[in-house]
């Protein structure tokens, strides 16, 4: 009986987008998207001198804000208030963020 399965020399990772269906393909795409943003962000934040959570905080709320047209919420809004000087330092502030 031969195995179906993929061997690890056999298997070739970049055929897996052509096999998921477009909408799949596309949300990971964003998922992605969203990761590599609030990673890039939150990095830029605590090289600027935001504590490590609340860089966490206001890089997710940037990068859903940017992706998804999601306002921050009120909590959120407070920390983007309390560091804004460093978000405009770490060039990631939006004109419309607080809005």
């Amino acid at each position: 009986m031969t195995s179906m399965m993929a061997t690890p020399s056999s298997f070739d990772p970049s055929s897996i987008a052509t096999e998921l269906p477009q909408h799949l393909a596309a949300r990971m795409n964003i998922a992605n998207d969203f990761r590599d943003r609030g990673i890039t962000y939150w990095q830029k934040l605590v090289r600027e001198g935001v504590p490590k959570d609340e860089a966490r905080k206001i890089a997710s709320a940037i990068a859903k804000f940017e992706l998804f047209e999601k306002p921050p919420s009120q909590d959120q809004k407070q920390l983007i208030s309390q560091f804004s000087a460093f978000v405009c330092r770490a060039q990631l502030w939006r004109s419309d963020l607080l809005i």
